[in-house]
């Protein structure tokens, strides 16, 4: 089973753009040498980020997270596990979404994922669109 997580948060008011960029570089390789797929959105001084992979791992990632002062008000989404990663495939196994083209590519994934014969899978997708559509 995969173990899946997903947040949401708050970006500090102070981060500044310079800041995110590396902090986008840090986590898309440190997730890659975990193996762990997912993605992370800002959008409107606002995090997304669902993180897929083995259990010990994802907890592990989360703790390191929550405590991460970038960010605040963080709502963590309970845990599910699935048979299939939902981002695997998506984009070379970890993205980062910043700007409304790559919203836009996320939405029409999350549109075709909409169709996959799973009540829970479909609830998530749900989650995500709704954020997607309030930014």
């Amino acid at each position: 089973m995969i173990h899946t997580i997903c947040y949401f948060s708050t970006a500090h008011p102070s981060l500044q753009q310079e800041e995110l960029e590396s902090l986008f570089i840090y986590s898309k390789e440190n997730n890659q040498k975990k193996e762990v797929s997912g993605i992370l959105v800002h959008a409107d001084g606002n995090f997304m980020q669902v993180l897929e992979g083995d259990k010990k791992t994802i907890n592990e990632l989360y703790q390191k997270i929550a405590k991460d002062t970038r960010h605040s008000n963080i709502i963590k989404v309970p845990i599910v596990s699935y048979e299939h990663r939902i981002f695997e495939d998506y984009d070379y196994g970890f993205t980062i979404i910043d700007d409304r083209l790559n919203i836009e590519k996320l939405n029409k994934y999350l549109n075709w994922l909409s169709h996959y014969p799973s009540n829970e899978i479909n609830r998530f997708v749900k989650l995500l669109q709704q954020f997607i559509k309030n930014t």
